[in-house]
């Protein structure tokens, strides 16, 4: 679309500055010559050309009684010029009645004024123009009107210069028309008039923004305009002045002559305008993509003489053009990987299910196929859970709860927590003990998170019997975080993008390492959302890699944190959720930990159970039918009785706006459905100390 954009706009200013040139040729031909049909006969050319119409005539009005004499006479089915008279006349009467200029884009949709429209249906013309040659009084001195046999949307340029060819038709008539005595000043005046023309001419051209060369047929240099002039120094080592009338040859660099002699010898051997597209290195080292457009002039003989070139710098939109092609080949290949990568669980799930439905309850391949269930489940929900954070990353959508953690200690639990599935491979993990903390401002769950992604990466990349090195270490400012491996190593043309969404190392139909390629793009965000970097370096293939992560220290230096008080207990639940199997399993789970839970199936129902049962915590489904649980959750902040209540929101919606608005309505915490039992089980064991606080909505609201 940027190409076709940038196109057009070649294509416009061409047409323009070809018209403008024909303009000064008709002007200055009359001049010297005073020949008017020449003249008008140019005009209608012209006028043609630039609307792009199929037919058109120039008729002037003379004579006592005035009468329509056709002076020009292009296209139709006859070449007679009398073929155009009806119409003529009939759109002189119509601009006797009305000044302006007469538009039909459409003869089927717009109006033609008069007995115009039977005479364009008869002559097959759909759309026409026809603008009013009048004298200096005033008086209709004659008509420019061109036709197409298709709708025509009429351009504002296209208006602009159809008005300068009227004025020099305008000029040109009221000058052969006077008498003998007049003949020198009006000639002054079209000497005037022309100036005019030349000046206009040379203003467009010196003031457009792009480079623009005109050269010989033997490709000597002719003119250069100021934009291009600028930058011949740079290029060619000369100055304008240097190099005008020197061979394009002797001037410009191979890479940039011998693509334009090219495609001028072809638009020399066609007489069509070409255009192209050229990459160079400039001397700074920098790459430029510029569009070429080679127009070639020909003289009124028909004959080409001069050649246009122009070019305008398009690198930035190459750029976005090759991104985005680049973006959307990288979607491809993970919509292909995601496919994959679902097939594999799912399968999983499927065929133990089946084992489950045939299996003895209670024995050996029963709990395995339900392990296995679990734990291709975990495998699902975190797929979404990734796909789900680098949306809300792009879209600059995730929430930090920052606090102040010991980076070096979360680095080590992290290890010891995923140690057993990432030693399975046969990888050993090495991490040597920080002798002192490293406290830092963040959000423990997300920097856990980089951990874990950064461990996962290093052991699918590194084979069995290799080694991966884990350290923390201070470094000014910053904590600084290194995972090195002994594994595939990384090629060199893929690091610069080894950070990017859906970039994947391994495409191959095997892919035993798995994965949707988004696990370092979700490093890369949440590392910069806490104001830090992280980088990757690798010496190529079968050499290692390693990951650097630097986030900034916690200046304050506070005493560590009091641990928090495990306030696990038998508790009251309350479970509001009309899907009646949810619903049965939350209680199955929650009873396991000998909590009271009660199941009611809509919102109204809940209320009324909260006010019999005194829950210590409320877990909540949102999409409930009649009142849904935002309305529930207003409902319980605005009864006195239940107003300290612990609100959990259970919900498929988990963008940041949908906790946002679970908070504004009176949930304490949010849940994102599918949750897990771990956490389901850490918010009601934290509903005590939010209730002895007396809960946070029920402080901000009293």
């Amino acid at each position: 679309m940027i190409s076709a954009m940038s196109g057009r706009g070649d294509s416009l200013l061409v047409a323009e500055l070809e018209a403008m040139r024909r303009l000064h040729v008709m002007a200055s031909r009359f001049v010297r010559d005073g020949n008017l049909p020449a003249l008008l006969s140019d005009a209608i050319d012209t006028a043609m050309a630039i609307v792009g119409a199929d037919m058109g005539f120039i008729a002037t009005v003379g004579g006592t009684p005035p009468a329509l004499e056709m002076a020009a006479y292009r296209g139709g089915q006859r070449s007679n010029s009398s073929a155009g008279l009806p119409i003529g006349r009939a759109l002189r009467e119509a601009h006797l009645a009305r000044d302006g200029r007469l538009i039909v884009g459409d003869t089927r949709v717009d109006h033609a004024p008069g007995a115009i429209h039977d005479l364009l249906s008869t002559n097959e013309i759909r759309a026409f123009q026809s603008t009013p040659l009048r004298s200096p009084a005033g008086e209709l001195v004659g008509l420019l009107a061109t036709h197409h046999r298709h709708p025509w949307s009429p351009q504002e340029n296209e208006l602009r210069l159809l008005d300068l060819v009227a004025g020099q038709c305008n000029d040109a008539i009221e000058r052969t028309a006077s008498t003998e005595a007049y003949n020198l000043p009006r000639a002054r005046a079209q000497a005037d008039k022309l100036r005019e023309t030349e000046e206009l001419f040379r203003t467009t051209v010196e003031n457009m923004p792009d480079n623009l060369i005109l050269y010989s047929r033997d490709g000597r240099i002719v003119y250069l305009n100021p934009a291009l002039a600028r930058l011949t120094s740079f290029i060619c080592g000369r100055t304008a002045s240097e190099i005008l009338g020197k061979p394009g040859g002797e001037v410009w660099p191979e890479a940039i002559w011998i693509p334009l002699r090219t495609h001028t010898e072809r638009a020399i051997a066609t007489g069509e305008r070409q255009s192209y597209d050229l990459a160079v290195m400039l001397p700074d080292g920098r790459r430029s993509v510029r569009q070429w457009t080679v127009v070639p002039l020909s003289d009124s003989d028909g004959e080409i003489r001069q050649i246009l070139a122009m070019s305008h710098d398009v690198t930035a939109q190459r750029l976005l053009v090759d991104e985005l092609r680049e973006a959307d080949e990288r979607k491809s290949a993970f919509i292909a990987m995601l496919s994959h990568e679902l097939r594999n669980p799912l399968a999983a799930i499927r065929t133990n299910l089946y084992v489950l439905e045939h299996a003895t309850p209670g024995n050996e391949p029963a709990g395995r196929a339900t392990k296995v269930i679990d734990r291709q489940i975990g495998h699902l929900v975190g797929m979404v859970d990734d796909l789900l954070d680098v949306t809300r990353i792009t879209q600059n959508k995730i929430q930090l709860r920052r606090e102040r953690i010991d980076v070096s200690a979360l680095v080590r639990e992290t290890i010891e927590d995923n140690r057993p599935h990432l030693e399975k491979g046969g990888v050993t993990f090495m991490a040597p003990p920080v002798d002192r903390p490293l406290h830092i401002d963040a959000d423990s769950a997300r920097i856990a998170q980089v951990v874990t992604n950064l461990l996962t990466n290093a052991a699918k990349f590194t084979p069995a019997g290799g080694t991966v090195w884990v350290s923390v270490a201070r470094s000014e400012d910053l904590a600084v975080l290194k995972v090195t491996d002994s594994g595939t190593g990384i090629e060199p043309s893929l690091l610069p993008h080894l950070f990017q969404p859906f970039m994947q190392g391994d495409r191959s139909l095997e892919r035993t390492a798995g994965g949707l390629g988004l696990g370092l793009a979700l490093v890369k965000g949440l590392v910069e959302l806490h104001g830090g970097n992280v980088t990757a370096s690798s010496r190529g293939p079968g050499q290692g890699a390693e990951f650097i992560v630097r986030l900034p220290l916690d200046q304050a230096m506070l005493s560590d944190a009091a641990g928090v008080t495990d306030a696990r207990g038998k508790k009251r639940v309350l479970v509001i959720e009309d899907d009646i199997e949810i619903a049965e399993g939350l209680r199955a789970a929650l009873q396991i930990d000998n909590h009271d839970v009660e199941i009611a199936r809509s919102g109204r129902s809940g209320l009324e159970k909260a006010r019999a049962f005194k829950p210590d915590a409320v877990l909540c489904d949102i999409g409930l039918p009649g009142m849904d649980g935002y309305a529930v959750a207003r409902a319980f902040r605005a009864d006195e009785a239940l107003r300290v209540t612990f609100l959990v929101a259970l919900s498929g919606y988990a963008q940041a706006e949908d906790v946002a608005k679970a908070r504004a309505a009176g949930f304490d915490r949010h849940l994102a459905k599918p949750a897990s039992l771990d956490k389901i089980h850490g918010v009601i064991a934290a509903s005590t100390a939010a209730r002895d606080q007396g809960s946070g909505h029920g402080r901000r609201n009293s």
